[in-house]
């Protein structure tokens, strides 16, 4: 057998914790899957993965095995492509998870460039749940976007790629018959339309040359989903916070207003998350590379 396949087929499965998924991943079946991890462990002279009907674990020897070969592979890689040749360039397929209104509004301009400068790297993209942010593990995915104010899981490496501000925004038959929102703390009086996923308790937070202000708020409607959140504020059933490319357009049509202009919600980070298990192809760190330098180069690109 190949020692680098019996490799790759290792990772894959530790990084899926699964044969039959792995085996999909290869288009091979469960069955040879896991013959070519019995053999690399007879290769290697110790069990890399402890095995059950119901789980699968690594064992201190496959912990070790997975660091090493991460290295041996991604030599591997850059050893073919070093043997291409420069002027060959990268090419292959990259596979990217985000969030479906990112994704067609601001994500698609960024693969169009990068396809210009790339010809040969073709771009797969997929939709990246919210609710685990570790699907793109399963799902094949070499790195998922991740936008929100935080990373809280520390399972994953996060690479930083930008920043995006926010804008507190209500429809004018909202504001109309409301009292004056003069301060952040006044919108524990107004009706919010809470994101979950931002903040599942509630919890607005602002940033002021005092530090972080933080408020409680309540209101009519809660959801994990922006745009049905953004759609509620053009309804007039509350205030809500937005990156201000998503609402742009309903600000500029009238269908919605800033609220207290001055106030800066809390900024959200993008984010490009991956597993620690598995080395990131050389096309797909290109991909990175190339996405935070465009960002760089149109600061304006967030709000436009």
């Amino acid at each position: 057998m190949n020692e680098v396949t019996a490799m790759r087929v290792f990772l894959e499965v530790a990084r899926r914790k699964s044969f039959v998924r792995a085996s999909e991943h290869f288009n091979i079946s469960p069955a040879a899957a896991s013959k070519y991890v019995s053999w690399l462990e007879r290769s290697l002279g110790a069990r890399l993965l402890n095995r059950t009907t119901k789980q699968m674990s690594l064992t201190p020897a496959g912990e070790q095995v997975i660091e090493s070969a991460n290295d041996v592979l991604q030599g591997i890689e850059d050893m073919k492509q070093a043997v291409k040749g420069l002027s060959s360039g990268l090419d292959g397929v990259v596979r990217v998870g985000v969030a479906p209104y990112f994704g067609a509004y601001r994500f698609v301009p960024i693969v169009a460039a990068f396809c210009k400068q790339y010809p040969d790297i073709k771009i797969d993209i997929s939709i990246l749940s919210r609710q685990r942010i570790d699907a793109f593990v399963s799902e094949g995915l070499d790195f998922g976007i991740v936008i929100s104010p935080t990373l809280p899981d520390a399972s994953h490496v996060a690479y930083m790629l930008g920043r995006l501000p926010q804008v507190i925004v209500a429809a004018p038959s909202y504001l109309r018959d409301k009292e004056p929102i003069t301060r952040v703390q006044d919108l524990a009086r107004h009706d919010c339309l809470i994101n979950v996923y931002k903040s599942s308790a509630g919890t607005w937070r602002f940033e002021s040359d005092d530090g972080l202000i933080t408020v409680r708020v309540k209101g009519p409607l809660r959801s994990n989903i922006g745009e049905i959140l953004k759609q509620a504020a053009v309804e007039g059933m509350g205030i809500s916070i937005h990156p201000l490319y998503m609402v742009a357009d309903e600000l500029k049509n009238d269908q919605l207003e800033m609220v207290l202009a001055g106030a800066q919600p809390e900024m959200l980070h993008i984010h490009a998350i991956y597993s620690k298990l598995g080395a990131v192809p050389k096309r797909a760190r290109a991909f990175l590379e190339f996405m935070k330098c465009w960002m760089q180069q149109h600061p304006e690109w967030p709000d436009n």
